[in-house]
């Protein structure tokens, strides 16, 4: 393979490794939106005062949310803020081709000065976009290890959760209410 080639076949690459990489994004956003309804729904059957099963669940659930932020945090940090290199357009290439012509060079001798330029503008745009998804892919990476610590949070808070729901209350909320009347009756 000549060079010319090869500089080409990796520019292509990098833009493909850039649509692959974006497009991965879309699996951690979707897992943390379910995370994030989990943590909201075990959040709402806490009560107040919490109980101790339900202070666990606070805590994890708060260790959890915490988690998923820092996991969208290198998704956007993954998403946004790169500026991509592209080779010169062909109205670009052609103007310039004409204007080496007009200078008294033969066409083909102006095509090949062409290709030259394009050869180097593709090298340093590949280089440019491989640096660019070198870095998405190292947010992505982060992203997921953050989205991975959010998911074992939540399925450890998820146990003192199904705990807390399964077993009795001793007092049940209705009497903790009536409790709470007689004692604000008596200060009164």
């Amino acid at each position: 393979m000549d060079f010319e080639n090869l500089v080409r076949t990796h520019y292509f690459h990098e833009a493909d490794r850039r649509r692959d990489l974006n497009s991965s994004l879309s699996l951690p956003l979707g897992v943390l939106t379910a995370l994030f309804a989990a943590i909201a729904a075990m959040i709402g059957g806490v009560s107040d005062p919490p109980n101790a099963m339900e202070a666990a669940i606070l805590g994890l659930t708060s260790a959890a949310a915490f988690a998923g932020l820092r996991s969208i945090y290198f998704v956007i940090q993954a998403y946004l803020g790169y500026d991509y290199a592209h080779p010169p357009t062909m109205g670009d290439l052609s103007t310039w081709r004409d204007e080496i012509i007009a200078l008294g060079y033969s066409p083909f001798r102006a095509n090949q000065e062409v290709e030259a330029v394009m050869t180097a503008q593709y090298a340093v745009c590949a280089q440019r976009n491989a640096l660019n998804n070198d870095q998405k892919s190292a947010y992505i990476h982060s992203a997921g290890e953050w989205l991975s610590g959010c998911l074992v949070l939540v399925i450890l808070a998820a146990i003192p959760y199904s705990i807390n729901k399964i077993s009795p209350d001793p007092t049940p909320r209705a009497a903790h209410a009536t409790q709470a009347n007689k004692l604000a009756g008596e200060r009164s």
